[in-house]
């Protein structure tokens, strides 16, 4: 949504994009959790707008000539470290109680399609996968355990699915419409 409110902007040049951002923020943050003092709320707000304003540098353009308020300085001097603190940062995953990350265990055939992501990570192999299987199988515990396995190699993940259903049971899902 961030990057075709960028396409507007610059390519529509409307002439009040302060109320279009206004209008269509909460469908360019996800806030996903209860936030009663609305820290996080800002804390998505400032990533958008980097990332807007990171975009816009791509056409020499910048948040102020749209009259968008500019993001915190931190956030504005590294966009990447932003982006992997909003992969990364952010361990739902983890164990609270015991401060370390819980253990994966897989099965035979988990371990194996797990084995298939990693050769197409290193391109060895086919990077289009498709796991099938009867239902209680454990396709996401899989689905949950290869994103987990990518974030720890730093990797950003992306997970969706096509409804939001489906995306509640994968680790930071969203539906395949509102990632894009």
């Amino acid at each position: 949504m961030r990057y075709l409110f960028v396409q507007v902007l610059v390519f529509g040049n409307p002439s009040n994009a302060r109320e279009l951002w206004e209008r269509f923020l909460d469908h360019m943050i996800k806030l996903v959790t209860i936030d009663p003092t609305g820290n996080i709320r800002k804390r998505l707000i400032d990533r958008a707008l980097a990332f807007i304003e990171a975009q816009l540098a791509d056409y020499g353009m910048t948040n102020q000539q749209f009259g968008l308020d500019s993001p915190s300085s931190g956030m504005r001097q590294d966009v990447d470290e932003a982006l992997d603190n909003f992969f990364f940062g952010d361990k739902d995953e983890d164990d609270p109680a015991s401060g370390k990350k819980p253990t994966i265990n897989l099965n035979d055939d988990q371990e194996n399609v797990w084995a298939i992501v990693q050769n197409a990570i290193n391109g060895t192999s086919s990077n289009t996968i498709f796991v099938t299987g009867d239902g209680g199988t454990g396709k996401t515990y899989l689905f949950n355990a290869i994103i987990s396995r990518l974030r720890d190699m730093r990797i950003r993940v992306i997970a969706s699915a096509y409804t939001g259903c489906a995306a509640t049971l994968l680790t930071g899902g969203a539906t395949v419409h509102s990632v894009f």
